[in-house]
């Protein structure tokens, strides 16, 4: 402390070595390890103190990665294969001031573990998700087309001439709208339908009426008819000796004839 021309003590920063070892040696939910190593490779702080004051390879066996971790100053993390080429991944960063490392370690299945159970979920999620989708979809179109559908079946049963057929639901939407003016129209079918019978039942008796006024004229006629035929058979025989031919002549040719008028 002081200045460098009049220093007045000496000032120093103290870990706590405990505290420090307690927290590399905590739990990890991933069941990674810790390691605190000094520039030389050497262990200071584990989660195992039989790795205490040993070189770092009991826990990275690999040389260039030995190196690497070792001289390089920035923080950095990478997989590792290991000798039993089971993948892991590293993490190291380098303290400030006293240059030592902290290295962790952990196996790359402990990480994508998670990662593999969340896609997996997200996957479940998903098909469950459009599962509900088309449950609900085909819900609402049924609630939608089997009141069409039904509604159908009844115009289909009054265009073949039942105009007792109605259609009731309890729908308040568009259907039930729907279903109110289609009953409507029913009803006016059956009036008009009631109308059309009574044209045609009066109708009919009309052309009865006719058709017997007719067939009465028509044996009128027929009775004139046979009158005047034969009063032109009696006529006949009383022209007959007089449109007899007694000229004899071949100079004058002379024809008669009878034609009956009607």
């Amino acid at each position: 402390m002081g200045t460098p021309e009049k220093p007045i003590g000496v000032a120093g920063i103290g870990i706590d070595i405990t505290k420090a070892s307690q927290e590399f040696s905590a739990l990890d939910m991933y069941g990674g390890g810790s390691w605190l190593i000094d520039t030389k490779g050497i262990i200071k702080i584990s989660k195992n103190p039989l790795e205490i004051g040993k070189f770092f390879d009991v826990c990275l066996k690999r040389k260039e990665k030995q190196n690497l971790v070792l001289h390089d100053k920035k923080p950095n993390a990478m997989l590792y294969i290991q000798e039993n080429e089971k993948l892991s991944f590293i993490a190291y960063t380098t303290l400030k001031d006293v240059d030592w490392k902290v290295l962790y370690k952990v196996d790359y299945d402990s990480i994508t573990n998670s990662l593999v159970l969340i896609k997996y979920t997200t996957l479940f999620s998903g098909v469950l998700f459009v599962v509900l989708v088309i449950c609900a979809f085909h819900f609402l179109s049924k609630s939608f087309t089997n009141p069409i559908k039904e509604l159908t079946t009844v115009a289909k049963q009054i265009a073949n001439g039942n105009f007792q057929m109605r259609y009731h639901t309890s729908l308040r939407n568009e259907i039930g709208s729907l279903s109110k003016s289609f009953n409507f129209m029913a009803e006016s079918l059956v009036g008009f339908n009631n109308d059309l019978r009574e044209s045609n039942r009066n109708l009919e008796e009309k052309v009865k009426d006719r058709t017997k006024d007719l067939i009465q004229q028509i044996k009128v006629i027929e009775e004139l008819n046979y009158f005047q035929n034969g009063d032109y058979y009696l006529i006949s025989l009383l022209v007959e000796p007089f449109a007899k031919n007694d000229a004899d002549s071949t100079k004058i040719k002379i024809e008669s004839f009878l034609k009956q008028k009607k």
